[in-house]
């Protein structure tokens, strides 16, 4: 199960136009069976034609990931930053209040 999670993690994070066999067992160090399920797995998927050209489907599993670190950026940063400008506000009317 581990492998299979590793080969969807490296089809989100990495860019392959051309999948194969050789690719998973030098690149990423996975053994000849594993090489060959995880290019079966890409071709189930539709992420992989028959030649072990990407298609349209590989792109878009790299989009939902690159939607997911923005939206995740987001709510890291710039949300707690609205939230802290707002405090800000609010201590220097109370600081001018206390005058």
């Amino acid at each position: 199960m581990a492998k299979l999670e590793r080969v969807l993690e490296l089809a989100k994070t990495r860019t392959m136009s051309k999948v194969n066999t050789t690719l998973f067992s030098t690149a990423y160090n996975f053994s000849a069976t594993d090489a060959a399920l995880a290019v079966r797995l890409l071709k189930f998927l539709g992420a992989v034609d028959d030649s072990g050209n990407a298609t349209s489907i590989m792109a878009k599993l790299q989009l939902q990931t690159e939607e997911k670190e923005k939206r995740l950026l987001k709510k890291l940063f710039v949300v707690p930053t609205i939230y802290y400008l707002r405090l800000l506000k609010n201590l220097k009317i109370s600081h001018r209040l206390n005058l």
